[in-house]
């Protein structure tokens, strides 16, 4: 495993999606983005399967959005 790889991947990964941890997702565009990269990531079990890790960080991204949205 190569751990410095992999970190440099999260940091770009975090870049190009635009979004921090603290902040998740700010506005309706962002979650729009969010939801339809959810969708393609999840289109079915072989591709759920290779990208659970990537969804599993933007779930509760969408999960919080809702429940702030909801209040």
């Amino acid at each position: 495993m190569d751990i410095e790889k992999l970190i440099r991947l999260g940091h770009e990964i975090q870049a190009e999606l635009q979004l921090s941890f603290e902040n998740g997702i700010t506005n309706q565009e962002q979650y729009d983005e969010v939801l339809k990269l959810v969708d393609i990531l999840a289109d079915d079990d072989i591709s759920y399967n290779k990208n659970w890790a990537l969804l599993d960080v933007l779930t509760p991204l969408i999960e919080r959005y809702d429940d702030n949205e909801a209040n």
